[in-house]
């Protein structure tokens, strides 16, 4: 079940990418539209940080900061623990177990290509436990009573 790539599981994905300078509002609202967990942040064409919902609670709604005037790069993971498209989502998950994060950026080509999520782990776990079942039973009813 978690033998399926990185890659096979994220395809093709569009990246929110955002400045710095853009608020934890604007970051929100992003997440928001595109049903997404986190955000790129970017400098011109370089990746700086990423936020997450954790991010935007933890530090910004908890804390009791302005998300209005509150800036990503206030709030950002600077570093960035990655995995490539070609890591299995076993070791997507036992990395981020190590590192502490639900949402993993995945380095292709000398860029970003895509996040994988523990979202995106669980649902390719359920879909092969369901894949498995549907096999199991056809299996199951050609056997002989």
């Amino acid at each position: 079940m978690l033998e399926r790539t990185v890659g096979e599981i994220i395809g093709k994905q569009t990246l929110v990418r955002l400045s710095s300078q853009d608020s934890v509002a604007e970051g929100a609202k992003a997440m928001t539209a595109r049903h997404i967990g986190c955000v790129l942040v970017c400098d011109e064409t370089d990746v700086c940080g990423i936020v997450t919902e954790r991010d935007v609670l933890d530090q910004v709604v908890a804390a009791g900061r302005d998300p209005q005037t509150t800036r990503l790069g206030e709030i950002m993971t600077a570093e960035l623990r990655s995995i490539t498209p070609d890591n299995t989502a076993m070791e997507a998950l036992r990395t981020m177990g190590e590192v502490g994060v639900r949402h993993l950026p995945v380095v292709a080509g000398g860029g970003i290509a895509g996040i994988i999520s523990v979202h995106d782990l669980l649902r390719s776990v359920v879909e092969d436990m369901v894949r498995d079942r549907e096999f199991l039973l056809d299996m199951w009813e050609g056997i002989p009573a």
